[in-house]
């Protein structure tokens, strides 16, 4: 287990509830940092009635609580997409009223749900020598979530969050958006709750992020290791990592010891690279069916909902 420094969001609540800046309040966040925030918006049919009302609080907050100098848009999404912005905007003064004037205007009037458009259109917007984060509302499944996905993945510049909104909406996709665009997400089930969640998503977004590169261990004692290291790509200083590795039967000897290694960089600053040494014991090792049935179970549900680079012979192998 790794374990990074737990936040502290006490600060961010109450400068929400006064009116003021998340970011200023919260001392531990990088308030040099500038960046680019785009927002994306889920405006199709099933958005109407509570779900884009949450959805428009929750941009207010966003809005409200970014970092100085930076830039931002919004894009609406439905069967087509409209940006606010053909380019983001500094967060000026006078930008940000206009927005704050435009939100309450945004209703659940765009038909489907065409995620792929507008994410692909972004990426080719994005402002140069900038850190470039996007956050997804979306209460919806779409229905090529692994195209959505790969485009996700495939871009090294950006991470994503993303905002699950109302009871129902696609695990799949809001836990896949954060997972392969090594960012954070949230579920809303009503308005009572968006508060914490934006505090929590645009704060993790303004903390410095760990990349794990490597993931080292002896493949002749280790049979896997679940989850997947090399899955968790994105860790910011409240996370903490646990991993079931389940060993080959040969090598649970008394006394014999095995190392994982695990090799780190800061994210945007590859120089910046560590590695960690655990040393495992396998006499420790328990010998239980029922421990192992319930971890292959898991390895192939996650296989099955977040795999993007299909690996047909571990699913063969485990189912």
């Amino acid at each position: 287990v790794i374990d990074l420094e737990v936040r502290n969001a006490d600060k961010a609540i109450e400068a929400l509830v006064n009116d003021t800046s998340i970011a200023e309040a919260e001392g531990k966040v990088n308030m040099n940092r500038t960046g680019e925030y785009i927002f994306v918006i889920d405006r199709s049919g099933s958005m109407l009635g509570t779900r884009i009302e949450t959805a428009k609080e929750s941009l207010v907050f966003f809005i409200k609580s970014l970092p100085p100098n930076s830039y931002f848009n919004i894009v609406s999404f439905g069967s087509s997409f409209e940006a606010l912005f053909e380019q983001s905007k500094p967060n000026s003064d006078e930008v940000i009223e206009e927005v704050l004037n435009y939100i309450p205007t945004i209703e659940a009037d765009m038909g489907g749900t065409e995620l792929l458009p507008p994410l692909s259109w972004i990426l080719d917007k994005q402002v140069k020598n900038k850190n470039h984060t996007i956050f997804v509302l979306s209460d919806g499944a779409v229905f090529n979530t692994l195209e959505v996905l790969k485009l996700i993945s495939s871009s090294k510049e950006s991470r994503f969050f993303s905002l699950g909104i109302g009871d129902g909406c696609s695990e799949s996709l809001i836990r896949g958006i954060a997972l392969h665009g090594r960012g954070r997400c949230e579920f809303v089930l009503d308005e009572a709750s968006v508060v914490e969640k934006v505090i929590y998503l645009l704060e993790s977004s303004l903390r410095p992020a760990i990349l794990i590169k490597d993931f080292e261990v002896d493949k002749s004692v280790v049979e896997c290791i679940y989850p997947n290291p090399l899955s968790k790509t994105c860790l910011v200083e409240n996370d903490k990592l646990a991993f079931t590795i389940l060993f080959k039967e040969n090598a649970i000897e008394k006394g014999k010891k095995t190392e994982v290694k695990v090799s780190m960089v800061r994210l945007g600053k590859e120089e910046e690279g560590f590695k960690q040494i655990i040393e495992v014991d396998t006499s420790q090792a328990q010998i239980n069916p029922i421990l192992h049935r319930i971890m292959v179970k898991k390895i192939i549900d996650d296989l099955n909902t977040f795999t993007i680079n299909e690996d047909e012979n571990l699913l063969v192998k485990f189912g």
